[in-house]
């Protein structure tokens, strides 16, 4: 009897290449690492799709917000749909163990999850650190009279000007100050982090009062700036006006 087909392996990302299948001799490999349950005991790779068909999911980290909503939307397919189809659906992160239920816990998993800490599958098998889409050109900035009635399907519009509070006593039209700012920048990248954003140009639009775009505009500046000084895998987005 033929042995078990090799699995099908592919990263998720846009970049030229990321699709290519490791090697067998690099699978084969990959197999004979152990992976941990959440009782912190030892598995091998191999054993988690040797005898039943298996859906492996690698994720970058327990504390992504991008890998956090997709594990929630895998939390959403049925135990009976995988039981009908005789499929096993596995996640793998690169956390401790001591993770694991708190992170099922968070997200509403109840389907197979394991932990490689030293990451030793994730180096066999070329997968890389940090993020695979690069969000170089989905920031924009409008001044609109309106959101658009028929968005766009690759666009997504959001606008922050009836959450800033205007204090009259003080005649200031917008207390722009630091927690304003990091409100508006965790916002930002939420949305830039978005599974079910992540092929969708982000559009902050702005409406005609002046001061209001000068608020808005401030905002979105401050996001442009702080990308400047950050680590290349935590840039998030470059501003197109």
């Amino acid at each position: 009897m033929a042995g078990p087909a090799p699995p099908v392996t592919q990263q998720v990302g846009r970049a030229r290449g990321c699709g290519r299948r490791p090697e067998l001799q690099r699978l084969r490999e990959a197999a004979r690492c152990p992976v941990l349950d959440a009782d912190g005991r030892s598995v091998p790779f191999q054993a988690l799709f040797a005898e039943q068909k298996a859906i492996v999911l690698f994720v970058r980290n327990f504390l992504c917000y991008t890998c956090k909503e997709y594990v929630e939307d895998l939390a959403k397919v049925p135990k009976a749909f995988l039981q009908e189809s005789n499929v096993r659906l596995i996640v793998i992160g690169q956390s401790s163990y001591h993770h694991i239920k708190p992170f099922c816990s968070l997200t509403g998993y109840t389907h197979e999850m394991y932990v490689d800490p030293p990451r030793e599958i994730y180096k066999i098998l070329g997968m890389k650190r940090g993020e695979g889409n690069k969000a170089s050109d989905r920031l924009y900035f409008a001044i609109l009279c309106q959101k658009p009635k028929n968005e766009a399907a690759n666009a997504h519009y959001f606008c922050i000007d009836d959450e800033l509070v205007y204090e009259n006593f003080y005649a200031d039209f917008g207390p722009l100050n630091l927690a304003m700012v990091y409100r508006y920048c965790s916002k930002l990248n939420r949305k830039l982090k978005s599974f079910s954003l992540i092929r969708k140009k982000i559009i902050h639009y702005t409406g005609f009062d002046q001061k209001k775009q000068a608020n808005a505009a401030f905002l979105i500046g401050s996001y442009a700036l702080s990308a400047l000084f950050r680590p290349y895998h935590t840039t998030k987005a470059a501003v197109v006006f």
